[in-house]
């Protein structure tokens, strides 16, 4: 009910994971990524607002339309526009904050490693029981 926002505007953040093993769970976290924000800022939701696809969907195909919408041309500009690097949006976040970057990324893996412990079992059935085969098909 109370998202956190920069500049006043809703955002998400895309993190990468990459599994090499099943058995033993080996897993890689890319310590950067890929922040999208929407082009309209933020107000809670109500009747006269619902309707406003770009206040409230990060999706990069709903704000790419908005005539608020701020490309990014180069990697000089990963900190801002509508799509800006994680490692800009954690330095937002801690100047404004005060929650230290890498506490953030601390956070951010704790929780890949628990979706990955949730997701073990099916993995082990599909990797492992049902056929035999290599994680990544050759």
């Amino acid at each position: 009910s109370h998202p956190l926002l920069l500049d006043g505007l809703k955002f998400d953040l895309r993190l990468y994971v990459v599994v090499t093993s099943v058995v033993p769970l080996r897993a890689y976290l890319f310590k950067e990524g890929l922040a999208r924000f929407c082009t309209v800022p933020y107000q809670p939701p109500k009747d006269s607002n619902l309707q406003d696809s770009c206040m409230h969907l990060t999706n990069y195909a709903v704000n790419k339309k908005s005539k608020d919408f701020q490309p990014t041309e180069s990697l000089a500009q990963h900190a801002e526009g509508s799509k800006r690097s994680a490692s800009s949006v954690f330095q937002q976040i801690e100047q404004l904050h005060n929650v230290a970057a890498e506490e953030l990324w601390g956070k951010v893996s704790c929780l890949a490693a628990n979706t990955l412990m949730a997701l073990r079992p099916g993995l082990l059935e599909y990797y492992v029981h049902e056929r035999p085969r290599p994680l990544h098909p050759v």
